[in-house]
């Protein structure tokens, strides 16, 4: 499990995509669209061009492949990262907060 230390909604859907950076300090990518989900994790220390570019570190699909909407709840559900506190997240200045925490 990996622990979440900061992460930014960057759209909210088609696709759902998140930006941020580990507990350890490297950076994470996170997209939904299509029904499938993709968690991308770079080195300590990149960009986040470079979890982008990553092969990536969790895949799944959901049933719905016309799907492009997912919550972070959701994706910490499914793939075992963990978000230790609320505070540290950002979205949307219209989006609702709880969209953003475990």
């Amino acid at each position: 499990m990996f622990d979440i230390e900061t992460i930014t909604q960057t759209c909210r859907a088609c696709p759902s995509q998140w930006e941020g950076r580990l507990a350890d300090g490297r950076p994470i990518y996170i997209r939904f669209r299509h029904g499938e989900l993709s968690i991308r994790i770079g080195d300590a220390g990149d960009g986040i061009e470079k979890a982008i570019d990553a092969p990536a570190w969790f895949e799944w699909e959901a049933d719905n492949g016309l799907d492009g909407e997912i919550s972070l709840d959701e994706v910490c559900r499914l793939s075992g990262l963990h978000m230790p506190g609320p505070s540290q997240c950002e979205g949307f200045a219209n989006s609702d907060p709880r969209d953003a925490r475990l």
